[in-house]
């Protein structure tokens, strides 16, 4: 009697943003696998503007074979043991703003263009992995047999394991964890980005310390996050503009639309000059609402996970899933990414069959919920302390008013202390999943 051999394991992907690729990529050495990322998109075009990748995602992307590309778009290679300025902190909504803190780190923080990172996932996609454009999921269904997948297309597909990296209105999401836990909360906060020319801004102030620096412009119910990307060559702007009574609110305007510049410069009215000359040169500025999830209790369900940040609906709009978090530590794209790096290595570990699924899923919600959830958390405390508008700040009533010796020292604590994980090695959560895997499955 001949035993037959195990059938190879099918695993789909809904999304093809950079939490969708890095899984992928991520599962590179798993040939044994059949590998389909499905994407709504009708081409691979990946819009947006400026992603920070700190030194633990950084080792993450060394470890996926993207080092090389990725250098290629920096100014200067990375200088991972010496430390530099992560973002220079300023009180700015006033004419004469002041320092508040600089924030520095081994390594410092690493700016790209949203589009560099997507291309250099593109390029480290494993053959044997198919993608399928205009494929927008309709819904999906857990069966004793596998999950069974229907698009808007009118095509169908089946799999063993479904990663669903599909976004903040995720139907993967909707699916398997119901209707209460699909719907996204308005956080009160918009963000009008934009884009601008190194050449454009030199000119109208030479020297302008956003030129070659990481820069937090901050506020009463406001702050600017601001960095060179593309070598230098371009000035990411992303402006937030908060209303905490609007927090949880039914939302009443379109999630992005074109913005007009005045509007912008409306909002920023009366704060320090450099601040109105840099908002005066962004071409083309959005406006994008902020929204957010409550922090799941399992990423995971019997043959469906959900993965980090879906990034964008490429066309549409950056989104996060499993663990959706307010943009306020420039973590959402590298704890996507920190996802498929943890999986893959779990699959990897895995003899690839359909009786490692239950293992394969306890073992990544084991390993990456603390750690997302945490930092999900951490971002929205950060975002209150940029805008004066955490506990400590309750004197702080308006904009320009004066900051006290103690609240500059809280500002300061706040921040060094919630990046601290920003040097951390991702390595150690990996081994761990590994050595989960290659036990007997207790947990």
């Amino acid at each position: 009697m001949t035993t037959q051999p195990p059938k190879q394991l099918r695993i789909a992907i809904v999304g093809a943003g950079i939490g969708g690729l890095s899984c992928a990529v991520a599962l590179k050495d798993c040939t044994d696998v059949q590998l389909d990322l499905y994407e709504q998109a009708p081409q691979m075009t990946e819009i947006g503007a400026g992603v920070t990748v700190w030194p633990r995602t950084w080792g993450m992307l060394k470890a996926m074979g993207m080092e090389e590309e990725l250098v290629k778009r920096l100014k200067e290679p990375p200088k991972l043991d010496e430390p530099m300025i992560a973002f220079a902190f300023r009180k700015s909504d006033q004419e004469e703003g002041y320092p508040l803190v600089d924030l520095k780190i081994d390594g410092g923080s690493l700016n790209f263009h949203r589009k560099d990172i997507h291309q250099a996932l593109l390029q480290q996609l494993p053959s044997f992995g198919k993608i399928h454009l205009n494929h927008r999921l309709e819904y999906c269904k857990e069966t004793d047999r596998g999950v069974e997948l229907k698009f808007l297309n009118g095509n169908m597909a089946e799999c063993d394991l479904l990663i669903g990296a599909d976004g903040v209105k995720s139907v993967v999401r909707r699916c398997v964890k119901g209707e209460g836990h699909a719907s996204p909360v308005y956080t009160g906060t918009v963000a009008f980005r934009g884009l601008v020319p190194r050449e454009k801004l030199a000119k109208v102030h030479p020297g302008h310390r956003t030129l070659d620096r990481p820069l937090q412009y901050c506020g009463k119910d406001r702050h600017i996050v601001v960095y060179p990307i593309s070598q230098n060559q371009i000035v990411n702007v992303v402006a937030f503009y908060s209303k905490m009574e609007d927090l949880g609110k039914p939302l009443r305007t379109p999630e992005v639309r074109e913005a007009r510049l005045d509007e912008v410069l409306e909002i920023y009215k009366g704060w320090e000059p450099e601040v109105q000359e840099l908002l005066g040169c962004i071409e083309n500025p959005t406006c994008w609402v902020i929204q957010d999830l409550d922090p799941l209790e399992s990423y995971i369900t019997d043959r469906t996970l959900l993965l980090g940040d879906a990034s964008v609906n490429l066309l549409i709009n950056k989104v996060w899933q499993a663990h959706a978090m307010t943009p306020h530590l420039g973590a959402g794209a590298g704890q996507a990414m920190e996802d498929a790096y943890i999986l893959g290595a779990i699959i990897s570990a895995s003899s690839r069959t359909k009786d490692d699924i239950p293992r394969i899923l306890e073992t990544y919600d084991a390993v990456r919920k603390p750690f997302a959830n945490y930092i999900m958390s951490t971002a929205r405390e950060q975002g209150t302390c940029y805008e004066m508008n955490a506990p400590e700040f309750q004197s702080v009533k308006e904009q320009g008013m004066v900051l006290s010796e103690e609240q500059i020292s809280v500002f300061a604590n706040t921040v060094k202390q919630n990046w601290s994980w920003a040097t951390s090695s991702v390595d150690r959560d990996r081994q761990r999943a590994v050595t989960m895997m290659a036990s007997s499955g207790k947990l």
